[in-house]
């Protein structure tokens, strides 16, 4: 019966599958040159029977593989995102209400993966960083809205480590200091207990 709901989902929002087919086309390329194959099965965030345990999105208390979606008013796609046995898998897109892209992802096994970014209401970048196994590897960077760059830190197995600095809204330096096996040199300022970044928008309750 869950089956054949699904299916006739699937045949009254072919438009919004074309868009999605677009923005998502093939499987999540893995760095080992593997490949994850999601099932091709599309449910709306809506719909009813979704429950998060533990990391894991289930639907009607199975495992959850396929993608999920979520639409605005006017059925235009706000977020897609693919899962594989209920751990989410490939790229994660999100929208806001008029249709500017809100930020991207790339997930492999319920991680982070790769390179995700995410980009304020008027459509500047807000922020930028490398992921390894849900941890910050490399250069993280995060701009304001007006363009203006706030944070430019360098991470290493998910460690702050080298150079990093910190500006308000107009240039003025916040912080500006380097980080040497574990201990900080130079003015180190204040840093904000958290970033838009570290707070989930992906439509999921994970908790």
């Amino acid at each position: 019966m869950a089956a054949a709901f699904m299916v006739s989902r699937v045949r009254l929002r072919i438009d919004i599958l074309l868009i999605l087919s677009l923005l998502l086309a093939g499987c999540f390329q893995e760095s080992q040159s593997t490949t994850i194959s999601i099932p091709e099965v599309w449910v709306s965030y809506n719909d009813s029977g979704w429950v998060t345990s533990q990391g894991i999105l289930f639907l009607e208390g199975t495992p959850f593989s396929g993608w999920q979606y979520e639409t605005g008013i006017r059925e235009d796609t706000l977020f897609a995102g693919g899962f594989v046995e209920g751990l989410r898998q490939g790229r994660h897109i999100r929208k806001y209400a008029d249709g500017q892209l809100m930020e991207i992802r790339h997930f492999r096994d319920g991680r982070q993966e790769g390179i995700g970014q995410q980009w304020h209401p008027n459509g500047q970048l807000a922020f930028e960083a490398n992921f390894v196994q849900d941890h910050y590897e490399g250069q993280v960077r995060s701009w304001y809205e007006n363009g203006q760059a706030h944070e430019q830190f360098q991470y290493r197995n998910g460690k702050e480590e080298g150079r990093q600095r910190r500006w308000d809204e107009q240039g003025n330096v916040l912080a500006n200091y380097e980080v040497r096996q574990g201990r900080k040199y130079g003015l180190s300022g204040t840093k904000h207990c958290a970033s838009p970044w570290e707070v989930d928008t992906l439509g999921l309750d994970l908790q």
